[in-house]
Formats: structure tokens, C-alpha cells, sequence
């Protein structure tokens, strides 16, 4: 009967100890499941830390690309604007000249009118005189 005590006896340290086994390995599994999602969200959150600072450098990046050109721009504009002054210049006095130019041969041909107007007159006064 002593015998069948210590068996029953192991038989329940043996179940206790089966059982304290798989606690543990379910305890371990759940911790490990637990350490993993941890890990997971973790991970998760440093690439999206990540992609969020690209994503600024990328704006920044553009805003300064979209800054440069709007000065290329300007300074495009404005040297055409400077050019389109120099050739309204450069026309106004080219038209001035030639108005002067004409103006002036318009005086000349008056001289020269004026002049054979005189010499007509002498001597249509020279041939009365003379009749």
C-alpha cells in the first residue's frame, strides 16, 4: 500500500510538473508574442518616423527647387524688360535722327527753292526792265 501512496504520489508530482511545463511554455509563447508586437510597432514607428523626415526633405527640397526658379524667372523677365528698353531707345533715336535728317533736306530743298524763286524774279525783273 506504501507502494501505491509513492506511485499516486509521482504520478501527481509528475502531472503537477507536466503542467508547470506547459504553463511556463505558454507563458514564454505569450511573451514572445508580446516581445514581437512590441518589436512590430516599433519598427513600424521608426519607418514612418523615416518616411515622415523624407517627406519633409522632399518639401523642402521642392520649395527650394520652386524658389530658384521663380528668381530665374524674375531675372529672365527683367533682363528681356531691359532689353525691350534698349531697343524702344535705340528706335526712338534712330527715328529722331531720321526726322532730323529730313527735316533737314526739307530746309535745304527750301534754300534751293527759295534760291531759284530769287533768280527767277531777277530776271523776270531784268527782262521788264529791259522791255
Amino acid at each position: 500500500e506504501l507502494i501505491k501512496e509513492k506511485e499516486v504520489a509521482l504520478e501527481e508530482a509528475n502531472k503537477e510538473k507536466e503542467a508547470a511545463i506547459e504553463q511556463a511554455r505558454q507563458d514564454l509563447v505569450k511573451e514572445k508574442e508580446i516581445a514581437l508586437e512590441e518589436a512590430k510597432q516599433e519598427f513600424i514607428k521608426e519607418k514612418e518616423t523615416a518616411l515622415e523626415e523624407t517627406r519633409q526633405e522632399l518639401v523642402k527640397e521642392k520649395e527650394t527647387a520652386l524658389e530658384e526658379a521663380k528668381k530665374e524667372k524674375e531675372t529672365a523677365l527683367e533682363e528681356i524688360r531691359q532689353e525691350l528698353v534698349k531697343e524702344k531707345e535705340t528706335a526712338l533715336e534712330e527715328a529722331k535722327k531720321e526726322k532730323e535728317t529730313a527735316l533737314e533736306e526739307s530746309r535745304q530743298e527750301l534754300i534751293k527753292e527759295k534760291e531759284v524763286a530769287k533768280k527767277q524774279t531777277r530776271t523776270h525783273q531784268r527782262e521788264r526792265s529791259r522791255s
